[in-house]
């Protein structure tokens, strides 16, 4: 996945009309298209529709609530390398619009299906308090570098099959930028994870 990682560098986008005109780009930077994932492009869809649809859901799409998502992966990103899903760059569509962005496909577990335990694949409960163990030291990582995730539900931590870490994925946004973002993020952090691991049980009922 090092040809993946390498873009993120720069806050780099791309222009795209279609889905072939997304695969083109991808392999300009380098990529294969089963190592990325598009943001805000849902099932099977065509891409076209989907630029359709999301000009649409102005209220949850809007290209600034986009691009500041985008930034706070960016974020993340430099804080803590291992453990969050690698931001690529911003897709536009030909006006110049930020329509979604590329991604590190991570092939792993959300955390929902190995922590829940109405899930069937719901781990020993010492192997999720050691699971926990790791999220604490990730989100310690992260708020010590000035940062915070905000969205901290299990269906946005995947573990990763290839090296068994826990990856962060799909941090919340707003509508006031990066600053407010990160603000409230630290702040939505803390009331989840009050610095203890006893709050597992809490995340044992999400």
């Amino acid at each position: 996945m090092n040809n993946v990682r390498k873009p993120t560098t720069l806050r780099a986008h791309i222009v795209v009309h279609d889905e072939h005109s997304l695969i083109n780009e991808m392999k300009k930077l380098g990529i294969h298209d089963k190592e990325v994932f598009f943001k805000y492009r849902r099932g099977k869809e065509i891409f076209a529709r989907q630029i359709k649809k999301n000009r649409h859901r102005r209220t949850r799409f809007t290209p600034d609530l986009i691009e500041t998502e985008y930034d706070m992966l960016r974020a993340l990103y430099r804080a803590a390398p291992e453990n969050v899903a690698a931001p690529i760059c911003l897709v536009r569509d030909r006006d110049g619009e930020v329509i979604g962005y590329l991604v590190e496909y991570i092939n792993g577990d959300r955390l929902s299906s190995l922590m829940l335990e109405s899930s069937s694949r719901c781990l020993p409960m010492d192997e999720r308090v050691e699971m926990m163990k790791e999220v604490v030291g990730i989100m310690n990582r992260l708020h010590e570098a000035g940062v915070g995730h905000g969205d901290l539900y299990y269906r946005n931590m995947l573990r990763d099959r290839k090296d068994r870490r826990v990856k962060l994925v799909d941090p919340i946004t707003h509508p006031d930028g990066l600053g407010a973002a990160i603000k409230e993020a630290i702040r939505s952090d803390m009331e989840r994870l009050d610095g203890t691991i006893a709050y597992i049980e809490v995340f044992r009922t999400w």
